[in-house]
């Protein structure tokens, strides 16, 4: 004879518990996968180019832009004494 334990026939249906885990997985990946598209959307956009056209002091994007031309703006903007 064998000694193996009876399963409970609702072992195989998931607990809500279990549920709400998973789901709250997929919503935490979704979230991070599209944080990181609109990251990697936002920074192909630019491609290194001057959206501006070297007309720093009109750009909206001024204080988070990584150009050369954006940073010497922001330098000589602080070494005037003035605002970026």
């Amino acid at each position: 004879m064998s000694h193996e334990p009876i399963q409970n026939p609702k072992s195989k249906i998931p607990n809500r518990r279990e549920f709400l885990l998973k789901a709250g997985n997929y919503v935490a990946f979704g979230v991070l996968g599209a944080a990181a598209v609109a990251l990697l959307a936002r920074t192909a956009a630019s491609g290194g180019a001057c959206s501006a056209s070297g007309l720093c002091a009109r750009c909206g994007r001024q204080g988070a832009c990584a150009l050369p031309q954006a940073l010497a703006y922001r330098q000589e903007a602080a070494a005037g004494g003035r605002e970026p």
